[in-house]
């Protein structure tokens, strides 16, 4: 197969990686994951018994000190979501964001987003009774 066309143009160039459109932010690169074989007698070792033994079953349970709580966002990257949203909720939340702002307290719309989501439904049945409760709202 030719890569020119009938009428003699270049071909086309291929997308190289690594260009974005604007807006989208570039993918950290991951750390690579070393695979153990689950066959290794130090892979196997290593691995946390399903039993309980004797020696500790009967040794003292020891208090770990109290650690804050570690936030589960830190670190992440983001992505891109484009959605489309009601006016009259876009217009809710940006009225709360001035209002906060005329207290002296400093946020965005996307921080709100992000807090909504976060405090949002975690299991399937919960979302979709959010859903179906939402629905009903909006029907005539």
């Amino acid at each position: 197969m030719s890569t020119r066309t009938t009428t003699g143009s270049p071909p086309m160039k291929a997308a190289t990686r690594g260009r974005r459109p604007p807006g989208f932010v570039a993918r950290a690169a991951l750390p690579p994951v070393e695979a153990s074989d689950p066959r290794d007698e130090t892979a196997a070792a290593a691995m946390p018994a399903t039993e309980p033994t004797p020696a500790t079953a009967t040794a003292p349970a020891t208090a770990k000190p109290s650690e804050p709580p570690r936030d589960p966002y830190a670190g992440a990257s983001s992505r891109q979501y484009n959605t489309r949203l009601l006016e009259p909720l876009h217009s809710r939340y940006v009225q709360l964001v001035r209002e906060l702002e005329d207290e002296g307290y400093r946020t965005t719309m996307t921080e709100i987003v992000h807090a909504l989501l976060d405090a949002g439904p975690t299991a399937a049945d919960d979302a979709r009774e959010l859903v179906r409760a939402y629905r009903r709202k909006r029907e005539p």
